[in-house]
């Protein structure tokens, strides 16, 4: 049988729209999909997990090994491929794990559990991930009177507004809820997903995690500003100074803008920067000097390129979304944007070409942890 590793899904699985397809091939498990039971016997892991791969029309290697897995046939591996499969019947948890030796994300895994419902019925969970970030994490509903897995229309929790393929998801294999954990050094801080015992989850600290952070706070930062957009060749001129507020110890005229900034600390409307004329200030002696600016002298660049992200009306993932970055872009001839503001975690800005207002997150700018501009 001829087989072939399953696609990098390239757009994102947000929020209330994990369960929505981002290729077409994952229409082949997103209808109901028969389980097939011995006469007589409640369904466990193994009949779930096949019902899902045997759905795969596609013949991905990850899919078919485990299939024959499950099945108990031998499956025969391409040289410098290798596949493991547990199948943990007392707990209901599978794990199956195809490695590509050479490529980019080597490790392709799937993950299915399953939990009891107060109704006698089955929540089943299938989560596909990589080295990168998660794939798909689809839920399904199976019902003993008919024998079907349907797939849930939304995901069974709420207040959710992370990048699904920023995260790894671990499917409990003891316990009952759902972890998640960052993939890349910038991703967002971990977070919990607790089974209520009804067919749904709760997010553990949700209301905490997406606080708006107070206005006019110390706050600590690491990403690259300019003094201007770095196209243009003048800009307004600038004042550095010893303190926020303070003594002005520089001047830098129309035609003196060239430094690369790292944002080191925020204050009162204020930003520490150091300043020289390495594009990414990280370098041994990189730094020409230190000095406070005035924050809306910056300009930032935000890395586009890493996720479709967004820019939000207010400093949290929870509020409404203005536009995303491709679009606040202007087809990728305006790429520095303007600061109003920063706060922990967030910064206001202003394109120069739509003039789209709104928040973004300082990890995504260029400079910041795990960005590579």
């Amino acid at each position: 049988m001829k087989t072939k590793t399953f696609p990098l899904i390239l757009a994102l699985l947000l929020g209330l729209t994990l369960t929505t397809a981002a290729h077409a091939q994952d229409d082949d498990f997103r209808r109901p999909l028969r389980v097939q039971t011995p006469s007589g016997k409640e369904p466990g892991i193994a009949d779930f997990a096949r019902a899902f791969v045997s759905a795969d029309q596609k013949e991905y290697a990850l899919f078919s090994a485990t299939l024959a897995r499950i099945d108990g046939r031998q499956f025969k591996l391409p040289q410098d491929e290798q596949f493991t499969c547990l199948i943990d019947r007392p707990h209901g948890y599978l794990r199956a794990v195809y490695t590509i030796e050479g490529i980019k994300d080597p490790h392709q895994v799937l993950e299915v559990c399953y939990w009891r419902t107060d109704t006698d019925r089955r929540l089943v969970a299938v989560c596909y991930y990589n080295d990168l970030g998660t794939e798909l994490l689809l839920f399904y509903d199976y019902s003993p009177a008919t024998g079907l897995m349907t797939p849930l229309a939304k995901p069974p929790f709420q207040d959710f507004h992370e990048f699904l393929r920023e995260l790894i998801v671990q499917l409990p294999r003891e316990g009952k809820d759902i972890h998640m954990k960052r993939c890349w050094d910038g991703g967002p801080s971990p977070l919990t997903l607790r089974w209520d015992g009804h067919g749904t989850f709760t997010l553990v600290g949700a209301a905490e995690r997406y606080r708006q952070p107070a206005a006019n706070q110390p706050a600590t930062c690491d990403f690259i500003a300019h003094f201007k957009p770095e196209e243009e060749t003048s800009g307004d001129p600038v004042d550095l100074y010893d303190a926020p507020g303070g003594k002005v110890i520089r001047h830098l005229g129309t035609y003196d803008l060239d430094y690369a900034l790292r944002v080191k600390r925020v204050e009162n409307g204020w930003a520490h920067i150091d300043y020289g004329d390495d594009p990414l200030m990280m370098g041994p002696g990189s730094s020409k000097g230190s000095a406070w600016v005035r924050c809306t002298t910056l300009y930032v660049l935000p890395a586009g390129h890493l996720y479709e992200n967004y820019i939000y009306a207010e400093p949290t993932r929870a509020a409404r979304r203005v536009a995303t970055f491709n679009e606040a872009m202007d087809n990728i001839t305006d790429t520095w944007w303007k600061v109003l503001e920063i706060r922990k975690g967030w910064i206001k800005i202003r394109t120069n070409h739509l003039g789209i207002t709104g928040w973004i997150e300082t990890r995504f700018l260029c400079g910041s942890d795990g960005v590579d501009c």
